[in-house]
């Protein structure tokens, strides 16, 4: 249902639950020009933002609604997001993260062809220290030319429902891809599996060109919780902590002072390391709001809504996911990566490979076989 222009009131439909879901009907509900009409999932909302439905779909198929966000739904999330591309409505897919490449893949192209805005959850992105880290990282300067990246993503156990450690890894790596903003050349990964046999800790790779190196330590079943990005830039060491509200953006630095020494002591090795925390003004960051402002502000001009999707990222970090996941399946060994560019992806998409199938031998060529069996199909592309 694409919009004219985003003057008026924008119906939006909520479909998600627990903590993610409540954190995007109270985001909603502070924006101008948005009325939550019907929501699916959410207790808080029951009998007091539009209409409650007991379930997504029947959401999908009876509210008057233009755009859907979808905040940890508890259905098929590749299932609910196609059928409300088919609807002709937009969408925010707030996470967790559960596609593959492939189904993400299909979902932009189903929403180019619907003519809807398809964008996923980005809201680590939207926070002002990962925008400061992104800038000083896409600087020119020889002294804070990144090194390597080390990511840290700590869950407890019990407290994230049924997250995936899938979920985990696509956004971790995502944040390499924004943050290098190049396409490794190579991934190897090893994991852990818990109990169930699922994997539940993973430690990923990955080496890009000119050097710099990204290592990722993700874990589903620990007692505390942590999010860190550690970034080697130059002479400084940058550190992202997601969890602490106060000092966020840390920045250590070797000063050329020497350190004081009491009298017969030996001289320390190297220089004094300076510590810096970056205050950011105003409100504290929260994440669904800017994630939400986001989107309503994309749809505030409907023009070109396909070049504001941000399926091809996901798509591209869900590849690597796949990678690491082979990479584990072969013991640790380096997966190499095929190099994505524009018009690769472009050619891809509009230009998709036809296939031509030949039937391997004719039913008297048969018996003349050595096995007595006909050849195999062969498959050419055309």
């Amino acid at each position: 249902m694409p919009l004219r222009r985003m003057k008026q009131t924008v119906r939006v439909g909520l479909i998600g639950c627990g903590r993610l879901g409540e954190s995007y009907a109270r985001a909603l509900a502070h924006l101008e020009k948005v009325e939550l009409a019907a929501s699916c999932g959410i207790p808080s909302l029951n009998g007091r933002a539009g209409k409650s439905f007991p379930d997504a779909l029947s959401l999908l198929e009876d509210a008057p609604v233009e755009a859907v966000v979808f905040a940890s739904p508890s259905g098929d999330l590749h299932t609910l997001v196609r059928r409300a591309l088919l609807l002709r409505k937009h969408v925010l897919a707030a996470g967790p993260f559960s596609l593959s490449a492939r189904q993400t893949e299909r979902l932009d192209a189903l929403a180019r062809r619907a003519g809807s805005l398809l964008v996923f959850g980005e809201e680590r992105f939207l926070s002002p220290a990962f925008a400061f880290l992104e800038r000083t990282m896409a600087s020119s300067e020889g002294a804070w030319r990144a090194r390597y990246l080390r990511l840290l993503d700590v869950r407890a156990r019990g407290r994230n429902g049924p997250y995936r450690l899938g979920a985990a890894a696509v956004e971790n790596l995502g944040a390499c891809l924004r943050l290098i903003s190049r396409t490794p050349r190579t991934v190897s990964a090893i994991g852990s599996a818990g109990p169930s046999g699922n994997v539940e800790a993973a430690f990923i790779n990955m080496v890009f060109a000119g050097g710099t190196a990204a290592s990722l330590q993700l874990s589903l079943n620990e007692s505390t919780e942590t999010r860190q990005i550690v970034a080697a830039l130059g002479s400084r060491t940058v550190v992202l902590d997601d969890l602490d509200p106060h000092a966020p953006l840390r920045v250590m630095a070797e000063g050329a002072a020497q350190a004081p020494k009491a009298a017969g002591a030996p001289s320390p090795g190297g220089g004094v390391w300076q510590v810096d925390s970056v205050a950011f003004a105003g409100e504290p960051f929260d994440g669904p709001l800017a994630q939400a402002r986001r989107f309503l502000d994309a749809l505030a001009s409907p023009e070109r809504l396909a070049e504001k999707s941000s399926a091809d990222f996901w798509m591209r970090a869900a590849e690597l996911w796949e990678a690491a996941e082979g990479s584990i399946a072969l013991a640790g060994a380096p997966v190499p990566i095929r190099h994505w560019s524009k018009e690769d992806t472009a050619c891809a998409r509009h230009h998709p490979t036809h296939l031509r199938v030949i039937a391997g031998g004719r039913a008297d060529e048969t018996a003349a076989a050595p096995n007595g069996k006909r050849p195999a199909l062969k498959v050419l592309s055309v």
